[in-house]
This record gives C-alpha cells, structure tokens and sequence, in this order.
C-alpha cells in the first residue's frame, strides 16, 4: 500500500529541487505505485491527480477526520478565553495548526481589523516558525487587544479548546496544489467540536461546507479577499442566537453522521481485509 496524503513532489522544499532530482523523485515514486496494492490519499481531488500522474490499480479515499469521542457539553469550561481573558460576549475566530506560510494566519489578522469586526478576537493555538511574527501582530496597532497566540495542546484535549471559539477560520492561500486541493484536518475537527467554519473557497472545501445535505456549515471565501473574509466570520458570528445553535448542532450531525474516523477508516478496513484474503 502506498500512502499519500498530498503530492510528494509539490509539497515543502521538493517542489523547489532541480529539474534533474524531481524527475528522478518521480520516476522512483512511479516505481513505487506500480508495486503496490493500493494507493490510498485523503480527498477525491488528490486521488484524480494521482491517478492521472501514477495510474495505480487502486485508489481508496480515506479523509483525516478525527473519532466521534468528542462532543461538546453545556458547562464545559470556555478554555479560549480562560487563557486569553476574552469577554464571554465577544466572538472568537480561531486559527488552530501550524504556524506556517500561507495558511491564511496573516490574513486572519487583517481581516478582525476590518470594520464592523472591532469586537472579534483572533485566537492563534498551534506551534511553528511564524509564532514570533504573530507575537509582534498581537503587539501591533491593527487589532489591539483582539490577537492572542497560545500554545499548542495535546490531541486529546483539542476538541474542548476548538469547541469554545465562535468559528472556525482557515483562509488557505493558493500558494501550491496541495494547498489547492487541500482538505486539512483543522476542517474536521472544527466540525467534530460543533465549530461552523470560514474556509477559502477550494473545491473539496467548498463541497464539504457549502453542500452538505442538511444545510451549510459555514461560509467559504476567496482566499485573497481580506474584506470577504471578515464579512464571512461576521456573517457566522453576528448571526442571532438561534441560528447560530443551529448552525453548531449542524456541524456536529455532519461531523458525527459523515466527516469522522469510525465512518472514513471503513474504507481501509476493506482494503486491508481484501489484501488479507488474496494472501
């Protein structure tokens, strides 16, 4: 089995090598494809370009989504704003991951600082190279008193913290394919806490958010509108109370009933127990 959870050759310092060592890389992964059973990747988007690159003998979609085990509880601590000292009656968009280039951190700074959001924080929780520059963010004039960066938590204690933001934000910029065709676990696991979601309007994203049956579970945004994007997160969080309730109780009817592990890992159960019995 091959395991590709996005395109090798694009992703990080690869997609900038020589042309001679990317080929070279692409010859080797080829090779490897053809040896295996299966190739097994994380939305339909990636399974369709790894066809057409690699032609495997079979691609099994297995998304990243996280188990059913959390679920939001009336009366849980507000863990956001215990640590951050955020009003109860003002929102909290909340970007939660690495600290990497082009994940939208930046554009989620400037978009709190736009008119009409003067009452939204941006919550940062996560890890990486970028924490010194959305320290000084927080420091600076844009948005005094309304950036917070805290530390990443352990996995097992993420659903409580992602449950008590206002939404979701992740404004992917369209940097590479991979960002491109991305389903990232943040999306999941904002819908797993019952947290509607602002994403950058990507097909696979779109498809997730906007087409669910039972109603939309958030809003997606072109990824350079910095003004879209603060109206978006407005349009989630300024919406009256009652539909706003509903809005979460949706993401987490989708989250339980489609986006989760139980359902998703299915799919490689069957492939490993059809390898099994060719054995």
């Amino acid at each position: 089995m091959y395991d590709s959870h996005e395109i090798y050759l694009e992703s990080g310092a690869n997609a900038d090598q020589p042309a001679w060592l990317r080929g070279l890389m692409a010859r080797l992964e080829r090779r490897w494809v053809a040896r295996s059973a299966a190739l097994v990747t994380v939305n339909e988007s990636l399974a369709a370009e790894l066809r057409r690159r690699y032609a495997p003998v079979r691609t099994v979609v297995v998304h990243n989504c996280p188990p059913r085990s959390y679920s939001p509880t009336p009366g849980v601590p507000d863990l956001l704003r215990a640590a951050t000292g955020i009003p109860v009656d003002e929102p909290i968009a909340l970007y939660h991951g690495a600290f990497s280039r082009h994940r939208g951190l930046e554009e989620l700074a400037a978009a709190v600082a736009e008119p009409g959001l003067e009452r939204v924080h941006a919550v940062f929780l996560g890890y990486g190279g970028l924490r010194s520059e959305l320290d000084a963010l927080a420091l600076g004039p844009a948005a005094p008193g309304r950036i917070h960066v805290l530390a990443a938590v352990p996995p097992e204690e993420l659903g409580a913290w992602v449950a008590s933001a206002d939404v979701g934000v992740m404004a992917i910029q369209p940097s590479t394919i991979n960002h491109r065709m991305s389903t990232p676990n943040k999306l999941f696991e904002c819908l797993g806490a019952g947290v509607p979601v602002v994403a950058s309007d990507f097909h696979e994203m779109r498809q997730i958010v906007c087409d669910d049956p039972e109603g939309p579970l958030g809003v997606v945004v072109a990824p350079d509108d910095i003004p879209g994007l603060g109206r978006a997160i407005l349009s989630i969080v300024a919406a009256p109370p009652a539909e706003r309730a509903e809005l979460r109780v949706r993401c987490l009817r989708a989250a339980h009933g489609r986006w989760n592990w139980e359902t998703e890992s299915a799919r490689l159960v069957d492939l490993y127990a059809g390898l099994f019995g060719q054995a």
